[in-house]
């Protein structure tokens, strides 16, 4: 007989099948929509504008009796919160080596130290609860993670951090959490039910749901745990919780914390909703996106192989998993081995129904694990399922075995069935899912929490950035730096606050989108290359040829002529694919500084030990010190708290040899020691060229540049998950920002896919040329020339209007729900990428006029008038 629990999924799902048989019919009831809205959401922006909190006597005590202590001492206070949210020096620790330490017991020893300075009174300190305690395998460096707590409810991302060196000696405190915190809630009691807060947040989303949530469990915890189904609005259950969210100084709301699982299989939202008013506090995308015949490392995609496509270049690889990383090899879980494309790390499988689960016929390697599958390029994707789900499945185990080797191993969260009793929680091997049929032209990764399994998702893409079609269809599964990248998302969400906490990269500064494209690049540096080349980023995917510009606002590469971004570059560039652009060209400078000084090891997988330092080559070093750096950089980081993550590595390793190039590589950068960053959702910087006194007469490179006036190299759309609109012109060093365009709104997001799927990319532009100025008079009698116009009318129309959003980038044309048409001039010469929304349930079915095909972007050049329809189903 089935139990309760089965009757009801078999009951859920069989409602599920209707909805989306019917999903019409259904969608006839929903009176209205909204448009399909950014990535994340947080209410709090707008509350706190122009709010900034007082330090305390007390801090300011504490901050005075601290630089007495530790001359170089810096503090960074929460402009919203008071509290301290960074204690730091610029180079090295606080304190002496204390032999025999233990962590925890250290973490909170510090805490107690600086207890005033971060504002937390004696019950918050006693409160606070350890979530992980991670410690380096390489260098024996601690990383304890702490949350803040009252009454048994957890404060939303209250999180607080110390790191400490393989000595017991402090190196830094990240401080999430809310000062006074007892006297900051306003009341401590829900008036709002569960399924009234979800309720709430359809209602945000713009869907009518036509049946109340079910509620079938109900906690008595501190936290109310809830359990519900509404599948008009989630694939899975809805699992409600109580948490303090902290708003402002002396004020923290109750919210409900839910995640939802849209039914397009595009998003996993992660809500707050207030627990008295419902209102919608946040709400952030989670979805960021043997022997084998593959194209190996560092061959980034077919075109880089030989012979070239349509020809077969792959190589058979035997046994590559590292015994370190994999011990098991690639196809054994130790209580399971497969001969399919399955194993401890990684099981990769076909989704061409888009069903996020195996669909069809699988690979099979047969007995002798052979997987080598035929492939003809010069026919679709179609014709070659098993051949790019066998390089997904080597990329993605690459993936693991290489970072296992930088530190992302069981302790620090990484992805595995069995972790050997190495710590962490395990059973979270990758579902890696080839030629998904969710989408097109995009990739994306779903980061959970530790012991919950990730998604990787890799469409196939027929069009380019200007909507031509070319033919055949290129695969993402093909190009390992789009794997790597979407890989990466889940390393940066599992270290940046720890492998519980996989909500610190949602803020509109984080360089996520940077780390994975920096891996991505490092991943496929092949020999011969140099700093100064240019390197595309998603060539392959999106149709252009192996010296193309890529997807981003520029190419990658150390030549200012090239790129010429520093770090207040990113005023005016899209969220976060632009802005996490410029942090990967000053981690690529910084890769090529390490290199020149330490020279470059063909085996990027194999590492020496770390006490040879001698023979570590400066590619190695890089990778060290950014995915170590990781764990010592704070949650909700600013590019300055990522650089100071990588320093801490820097400074933990060969005795802190290379601190002062890196400091000196941004410094040059603008990332100096007085750099502003402004907070951590601003996108409008100060740079700062100053270095530590210590390393003041360290060589180092020239400030980046101002930009030269000529336009950047043509974009195309971005290959994870969301889009990424025009840059502006990086402002010349100086101390602040040049005004610059506004940034363009952007869709969907990367949990950290970095969490969930988001809609297809869009295209980077890059800028508009300058309007070419008018003739000057000719001294002839003759009538001088009519001047070229300066700018041109982009018209743009929907049919079904109201089942889907049409949004430009540069910002423009917004054209929403009540809208039918809508027009904007652009400047002459410039590049417009108009983005398709289709709202929840609905599809864009395509483009007509001066935009083809059903990429949902497509990009327009405004040498004329143009004319764009959309349209929806």
């Amino acid at each position: 007989m089935l139990s309760q629990n089965s009757l009801r999924k078999i009951r859920l799902f069989v409602i599920f099948l209707v909805l989306s048989v019917f999903v019409s019919a259904n969608m006839a009831a929903h009176a209205a929509q909204s448009e399909d809205i950014p990535r994340n959401f947080d209410a709090r922006e707008d509350y706190n504008r122009g709010f900034r909190a007082k330090q305390s006597s007390d801090q300011e005590t504490a901050e005075k009796n601290l630089r007495q202590r530790v001359k170089d001492a810096e503090v960074e206070y929460s402009t919203a919160r008071g509290t301290a949210r960074r204690i730091r020096r610029f180079v090295g620790p606080f304190d002496g080596a204390q032999p025999g330490y233990q962590p925890v017991t250290r973490a909170r020893k510090f805490l107690d130290d600086y207890r005033q300075l971060l504002g937390l009174t004696a019950q918050d300190d006693a409160d606070l609860e350890v979530t992980d305690e991670v410690v380096s395998r390489d260098n024996g460096a601690s990383h304890v993670y702490l949350r803040q707590r009252r009454q048994g409810i957890p404060v939303y991302d209250g999180q607080l951090q110390v790191d400490i060196d393989g000595e017991g000696r402090l190196q830094s405190i990240s401080n999430n959490g809310m000062r006074g915190l007892a006297a900051s809630l306003a009341f401590t009691r829900p008036t709002l039910s569960a399924s009234q807060a979800v309720t709430a947040a359809a209602q945000h989303l713009g869907i009518s749901t036509q049946t109340p949530p079910e509620v079938f469990e109900s906690g008595t915890d501190p936290q109310q745990t809830t359990r519900l189904a509404e599948p008009e609005l989630s694939t899975e259950d809805i699992v409600m919780r109580l948490m303090w969210l902290p708003i402002r100084d002396k004020l923290t709301r109750l919210v409900w914390n839910f995640q939802i699982h849209t039914p397009d299989g595009q998003h996993v939202y992660d809500f707050t909703v207030d627990a008295k008013s419902g209102k919608v506090w946040t709400r952030f995308d989670w979805i960021a996106s043997a022997n084998y015949q593959v194209y190996p490392q560092p061959f980034e995609s077919p075109d880089q192989a030989s012979p070239a496509p349509p020809l077969d270049g792959r190589q058979t690889l035997s046994d590559p998993a590292d015994p370190l990383a994999s011990p098991l090899g690639w196809h054994d879980t130790g209580s399971a081995a497969y001969t399919a494309l399955r194993g401890n790390n990684v099981y990769a499988y076909l989704d061409v129904l888009g069903f996020n689960s195996p669909t069809g016929a699988q690979p099979d390697c047969g007995a002798s694990l052979t997987c080598a599958f035929p492939m003809d390029l010069s026919l679709s994707p179609a014709n070659y399922r098993s051949a790019a789900t066998t390089n997904l499945f080597y990329w993605t185990n690459l993936a693991h075995d290489i970072f296992y080797r930088y530190g992302f191993d069981e302790a620090n969260g990484n992805f595995q069935i069995n972790n050997f009793g190495k710590g962490g929680a395990g059973n979270d091997y990758l579902r890696a899912e080839a030629q998904d049929g969710g989408g097109s032209c995009n990739a994306n990764f779903l980061t959970p929490a530790d012991g919950s399994p990730p998604r990787m998702q890799l469409y196939v893409c027929s069009r380019a950035i200007d909507g031509s079609s070319f033919f055949p269809a290129h695969d993402a599964d093909l190009e390992g730096a789009v794997i790597v990248h979407e890989y990466g998302h889940g390393v940066t969400n599992r270290l940046v606050g720890g492998p519980s906490n996989v909500s610190c990269l949602n803020n509109d500064q984080q360089p996520g989108e940077g780390w994975s494209d920096f891996f991505g690049l490092v991943f496929t540096v092949r020999p011969g290359d140099s700093g100064t080349m240019k390197r595309g980023f998603g060539k392959y995917l999106f149709g252009q040829p192996p010296d193309g510009n890529g997807i981003r606002p520029k190419p990658y590469s150390t030549d200012s002529a090239i790129n010429d971004f520093n770090y207040a570059s990113i005023n005016g560039l899209a969220i976060p694919h632009g802005v996490g652009s410029v942090w990967a060209e000053v981690l690529w400078r910084m890769y090529w500084r390490l290199v020149d000084a330490h020279g470059s090891s063909a085996d990027l997988a194999d590492p020496p030990a770390l006490s040879n330092a001698a023979a570590w080559a400066g590619n190695q070093r890089a990778l060290l010190y950014v995915v170590d750096g990781l764990k010592y950089t704070a949650c909700s980081p600013t590019f300055v708290d990522a650089r100071d993550g990588i320093i801490a590595s820097a400074a933990a390793h060969f005795g802190g040899e290379d601190v002062c190039m890196i400091w000196n590589t941004f410094a040059a950068f603008g990332l100096g020691t007085n750099a502003v960053p402004g907070g951590a959702n601003s996108t409008t910087p100060a740079n700062g060229f100053a270095v530590p006194a210590s390393c003041s007469g360290s060589p180092s490179p020239s400030p980046s540049p101002s930009p030269s006036p000529s336009p950047s190299p043509s974009p195309s759309p971005s290959p994870s998950p969301s889009p990424s609109p025009s840059p502006s012109p990086s402002p010349s060093p100086s101390p602040s920002p040049s005004p610059s365009p506004s940034p363009s709104p952007s869709p969907s997001p990367s949990p950290s896919p970095s969490p969930s799927p988001s809609p297809s990319p869009s295209p980077s532009p890059s800028p508009s040329p300058s309007p070419s100025p008018s003739p000057s008079p000719s001294p002839s009698p003759s009538p001088s020339p009519s001047p070229a116009p300066t700018a041109y009318t982009l018209s743009v129309t929907k049919t079904n209007s109201s089942r889907g959003a049409v949004s430009s980038s540069p910002s423009g044309i917004s054209c929403g729900t009540s809208c039918s048409s809508a027009s904007a001039s652009f400047a002459s010469g410039s590049m417009v990428t108009l983005t398709a929304s289709p709202f929840i349930f609905r599809k864009f079915t395509g483009w007509s006029g001066d935009c083809t095909g059903t990429s949902r972007t497509c990009t327009v050049l405004m040498d004329r008038a143009r004319t764009v329809n959309a349209t929806f189903q």
